[in-house]
C-alpha cells in the first residue's frame, strides 16, 4: 500500500483493496480456484450449517479470503457471528483439527489445502460436510509506475512462466498451481462485498 515494491502476490481482496485505493495494476491470477469447505468430525452431529447454532465454529484465519466467504455463507443460512455462533480463531494453521476433535468448536471454516495440509491423524477424523464455495487464488499486481510497455512484457512472462521454463514446472509441481492466467473484470467485481472488511482487517484508511 505504500508503494514499496514494483510487483505484489497479494490474497485477492487485498489486492482488489490495493487496486482500489492505490491504483495498483492486475496482471494475472493463479489457478486453480480455492475451495472452501464446512468441515467436522465424523462422529459429531454436525450435517448442517443449522446445527452449529449457539455453538463454536473455527477459522483458520478470520482475515482470509476463505473466512470471508464462509461468513457470508453463514449469514446466508440465517447464522450471524457473535448472535448466532461464536467465531474462534485458531492459533495456528494447523489448530483447528485439534479445536475440532477437542471439542473446542463443533465446526470449521477452512480452505481445502488446509484441509490437505492437516495432520493425517486428525484428517481421518473429519468431515467435509459441505464444500461451499471455490474462491478466486493469489493475484500478482503491478506498481502504476511501470510503463505500459514494461507491465505488459511482465504479464507475458508470468503467464509463460508454468508452461515453458523448468524453474516454472517445478514452481508449479512444488505448489499445486496448475495455470497462470489473466485477472477479467468479473473476477474483480466478486471481490468488492468483501473491501470494506478488509481495509478493516487491514487497519488500512486514507
Amino acid at each position: 500500500m505504500r508503494g514499496e515494491f514494483d510487483l505484489a502476490v497479494a490474497a485477492p481482496h487485498f489486492a482488489r483493496v490495493a487496486q482500489l485505493e492505490k491504483a495498483m495494476v492486475p496482471l494475472v491470477m493463479y489457478e486453480p480456484r480455492i475451495g472452501a469447505v464446512f468441515v467436522a468430525t465424523i462422529d459429531g452431529k454436525v450435517a448442517a450449517p443449522a446445527d452449529v447454532r449457539d455453538k463454536a465454529v473455527a477459522f483458520a484465519n478470520p482475515t482470509s479470503l476463505v473466512a470471508l466467504y464462509g461468513l457470508q455463507w453463514l449469514q446466508q443460512q440465517k447464522l450471524e457471528a457473535g448472535k448466532d455462533y461464536e467465531l474462534k480463531a485458531a492459533r495456528t494453521d494447523m489448530g483447528v483439527g485439534r479445536m475440532l476433535l477437542s471439542g473446542e468448536a463443533i465446526a470449521a471454516v477452512i480452505s481445502s489445502g488446509e484441509m490437505r495440509a492437516l495432520p493425517p491423524e486428525e484428517s481421518a477424523r473429519l468431515k467435509v460436510v459441505d464444500s461451499f464455495a471455490r474462491i478466486p487464488n493469489f493475484i500478482v499486481l503491478a506498481n502504476p509506475r511501470l510503463t505500459r510497455e514494461r507491465t505488459a512484457q511482465i504479464k507475458t512472462q508470468l503467464k509463460d512462466f508454468l508452461v515453458n521454463h523448468e524453474e516454472g514446472v517445478a514452481f508449479g509441481k512444488a505448489t499445486g498451481f496448475t495455470g497462470i492466467v489473466d485477472v477479467d473484470e468479473a473476477v474483480l467485481r466478486e471481490l468488492d462485498p468483501y473491501v470494506t472488511s478488509t481495509r478493516r482487517a487491514m487497519g488500512y484508511t486514507n
